[in-house]
């Protein structure tokens, strides 16, 4: 899975079932015509072209793309870099049909404000690699609205955590 993003800094969810994109690496700029687009998913097939451009200065970069926390809002898709607060956590959670999954969480905070980080089933590995007081780079998480009503981050398919120091 790949994360594109656009000269708007819009972010895009990128499905390969070709593999067309394999030859291309991070930060490779491309062009596509996909098979597939509805909302922010691309879906590239057999029947998809994609060739890599020479780099585009009007694209942002990875630090361009970052939000601070308190401009975080619910239903968007966010790039953020953080200080993590609390021991992540993980636990079994009974869902309504019974069936018991992982959820990891972990507490951040930027220079801006904190949040909750969280990590269901297979996202929950993720968070279980980060330890207290590491600085992360987080990439494609989606702000939903979590228990007491509070703004929080949820990990996706497309997610990835990297450590700076």
């Amino acid at each position: 899975m790949i994360i594109g993003v656009d000269e708007k800094k819009q972010m895009f969810k990128i499905s390969d079932s070709s593999e067309k994109t394999l030859p291309f690496v991070e930060k490779d700029v491309i062009e596509c015509m996909p098979s597939k687009v509805f909302g922010n998913s691309i879906t590239l097939d057999e029947n998809s072209f994609v060739r890599k451009i020479d780099d585009d200065s009007k694209l942002p970069s990875k630090t361009d793309l970052r939000t601070k926390i308190t401009d975080v809002k619910i239903g968007e898709d966010y790039c953020i870099e953080a200080i993590i607060l609390k021991i992540p956590e993980r636990r079994q959670v009974q869902t309504k049909n019974g069936e018991s999954v992982s959820l990891s969480e972990m507490f951040v905070e930027d220079d801006s404000g904190q949040i909750w980080i969280k990590g269901w089933r297979n996202q929950a590995r993720l968070i279980d690699k980060c330890s207290i007081g590491e600085i992360i780079s987080v990439i494609a998480v989606n702000a939903r609205s979590g228990l007491e009503a509070r703004t929080e981050l949820f990990l996706t398919p497309f997610s990835s955590i990297t450590k700076k120091n």
